[in-house]
């Protein structure tokens, strides 16, 4: 019986003791582990660069940790400042780029139009020149028959 007793004893002992253990990983886990995952998340998705493929559920779960008042809490409050300046400076950058791209098509076009500009000025001089030759061309000319008429008298 004391057997029996001894036996009984331990099993309920077993069983507490796993009870116990059980709502330990289970209070550590909301405590602890649930947080960190938003973080953990939107640490993947920066260091990634893949900050578009942020969710706003990513967001949520963060000013949910955030709320605590421990030290987890505190992290999540600092790593939702850091996503809020990410942001702000991806919308910046993504500005700044399409004022560059626009600018650099302003400059094709400006290219384009002064390389044809320059085309057209160079066409111009090569008809200047070709006037300029027949000119000296048709004084030559005038000339030869002026003598010639001049020696035929």
């Amino acid at each position: 019986m004391a057997r029996q007793y001894l036996s009984l004893v331990r099993g309920i002992f077993i069983v507490i003791f796993a009870l116990v253990i059980l709502l330990i990983n289970f209070l550590l886990k909301q405590a602890v582990i649930q947080p960190i995952r938003p973080m953990a998340r939107l640490a993947k998705k920066i260091s990634s660069d893949c900050f578009d493929q942020v969710e706003e559920s990513d967001i949520k779960s963060l000013e949910k940790a955030a709320k605590n008042s421990d030290k987890l809490g505190r992290l999540a409050q600092l790593f939702k400042q850091m996503v809020q300046a990410i942001s702000v400076h991806e919308q910046s950058f993504a500005q700044q780029l399409q004022k560059l791209r626009a600018k650099s098509e302003q400059m094709k076009v400006s290219t384009k139009y002064k390389d044809t500009e320059i085309a057209y000025l160079k066409a111009l001089q090569q008809k200047a020149k070709s006037l300029e030759t027949s000119q000296k061309e048709l004084t030559n000319l005038v000339i030869t028959d002026n003598h010639l008429l001049i020696h035929s008298y």
